[in-house]
């Protein structure tokens, strides 16, 4: 067995207290999986990482249950609905390997496809109704982002088979208790949220990036998914007739593939693989009714439901099984750079609320490695190496914030001890540093605690010369958002290493050459 920490699982662990569970993660309400890591560190404490593991990947067979059963609902060939969804569970690993936030993310899922079921019926039928509106509110608690995306095409489908009221019916509870868990805890949001893409690139994003989605699950390619995806469309509007019967959710479906690709330019402006596998499976109704209609003999749906689920199923299996060295890899990776991490935490005096390593977990932050290191969840922790410590501590010397801190202008103020390969000019606390041919490289001296800021360039290299280890200089590298500053730890002597185009400005030292 793999011994392994699922450091995402750590970051949702906060307590058992409600403001906790409820406070969102990563701007998302996620009371469940919280309260699923709260769990897995009392009973494994992390320990081991096959029962986060073995939990994702059975919520995902739960998913792929339910997903042929509404395709059989929708009337769909046994043997079109096994393929595809057979095809579907192998084209998702690298999702299923992540970690436990997936148990949220495919939980969202399968609570909507069972809420999209409920809604596709005609007729009236209250208990019916109401165990929809309960699980669509759950699903909200279980992974909010993912869930609305579910809900609009659940709400889609009662419109299309029942009218306005009934799709009001079903939006209104959950939207309202969405609406005060915003208002309420919601608003605190311990992530800044990235922003969207221009307004007028929405509409090539989203087919640009649905396609290329698409591209990532099945053998298509390039113009060919996107020929795909039109062809699909259209058929879609061709048999448009046939959406108010019980195949509504293929279409309600497809649209809702279409809204999570528009909320993700307007709200994160970026893709990861598991949205490309969420539009996938938001088109397999759609692409399970083509099938249908293509196989309009018993024989013909058999050799299309075959074919289909070898060939997605061979493309998949084969994805699956690099997603399973790689992130093996990357998680045995993750796990000796956090723990060396948590060790440099015991002996370092400054530990900045910054990302440890954005790569591999890009949630954790080193103030929390501490915080899990005093509170004893690392068993043991090994020296760190020295090339841990070149690699590492440079990025617990110094925090790069926008947004002015408390530090900066303050009583103490790093000294300038020289500057190389540049012409300085000195002001009351500024200098600025004009390039002579090659970067700049400006050494510091920090005696406590204290902040400069930097504009005018782009970018900055902080070395620390004192770090280096068989000539390889310890350092960390950051994109300048003209202003930026730079909060260094007491007792440190950083070298600024600086572009040779721009005239950079340093602001809070002292000029003293």
């Amino acid at each position: 067995m793999v011994l392994q920490r699922d450091f995402q699982v750590l970051t949702l662990t906060s307590g058992w207290r409600i403001r906790e569970l409820f406070q969102p993660f990563a701007e998302h309400w996620m009371t469940a999986p919280k309260a699923l890591a709260e769990l897995n560190l009392a009973v494994f404490g992390f320990r081991t990482y096959w029962p986060t593991l073995i939990g994702v990947m059975l919520v995902n067979v739960v998913v792929t249950h339910l997903l042929w059963r509404l395709m059989r609902q929708m009337q769909v060939s046994a043997w079109i609905a096994t393929g595809l969804c057979a095809a579907y569970v192998v084209s998702c690993g690298n999702a299923v390997l992540f970690s436990i936030l997936q148990a949220g993310w495919f939980g969202a899922i399968a609570l909507g496809l069972a809420v999209i079921m409920l809604a596709n019926y005609g007729g009236r039928d209250t208990r019916r109704d109401a165990f929809a509106i309960a699980l669509a509110v759950l699903s909200l608690a279980v992974h909010s982002g993912v869930a609305i995306a579910m809900l609009v095409a659940a709400v889609l489908v009662a419109l299309l088979r029942r009218g306005i009221r009934a799709a009001a019916e079903l939006a209104v509870p959950p939207a309202a208790a969405y609406g005060i868990w915003l208002l309420v805890i919601g608003r605190d949001r311990p992530l800044a949220v990235p922003r969207g893409i221009p307004r007028g690139e929405v509409p090539r994003f989203v087919v640009s990036k649905l396609s290329s989605g698409v591209a990532d699950v099945t053998p298509l390619v390039g113009p060919l998914a996107a020929l795909a995806l039109v062809a699909l469309a259209a058929w879609l509007v061709w048999r448009a007739p046939v959406a108010r019967s019980d195949r509504a959710p293929a279409y309600a479906m497809a649209i809702g593939a279409v809204v999570v690709y528009l909320a993700i330019a307007l709200g994160r402006g970026k893709i990861t693989y598991r949205y490309s596998y969420l539009a996938w499976l938001l088109l397999l109704p759609a692409v399970a009714l083509v099938l249908q209609e293509i196989g309009r003999r018993a024989t013909w749906r058999r050799a299309l439901g075959i074919g289909a689920g070898v060939v997605l199923g061979l493309v998949g299996l084969y994805r699956f099984n690099d997603t399973v060295h790689d992130s093996r890899r990357i998680k045995e990776d993750a796990r000796e750079f956090m723990l060396a991490a948590a060790a440099l935490t015991q002996t370092e005096p400054y530990v900045p609320d910054v990302i440890v390593n954005q790569s591999t977990a890009p949630l954790v932050r080193a103030r929390q490695l501490a915080e899990w290191r005093r509170d004893g969840r690392f068993a043991s922790l090994a020296p760190p190496s020295t090339d841990e410590r070149r690699t590492i501590t440079p990025r617990l010397q110094v925090r790069f914030v926008k947004q002015e801190p408390a530090t900066f202008s303050g009583r103490a103020r790093p000294a300038i001890d020289s500057v190389t390969g540049g012409r300085a000019v000195s002001g009351d606390g500024c200098v600025r540093i004009e390039s002579a041919g090659k970067g700049p490289e400006v050494a510091l001296s920090v005696p406590e605690l204290a902040t400069v800021s930097l504009s005018g360039v782009d970018q900055v290299t902080v070395e620390f010369p004192e770090l280096a280890v068989d000539g390889e200089v310890a350092q960390t590298s950051h994109r300048v958002r003209t202003p930026e500053y730079l909060e260094f730890a007491p007792g440190i002597r950083p070298l600024l290493v600086l572009p040779a185009d721009g005239v950079a400005e340093l602001c809070g030292v002292d000029g003293a050459m």
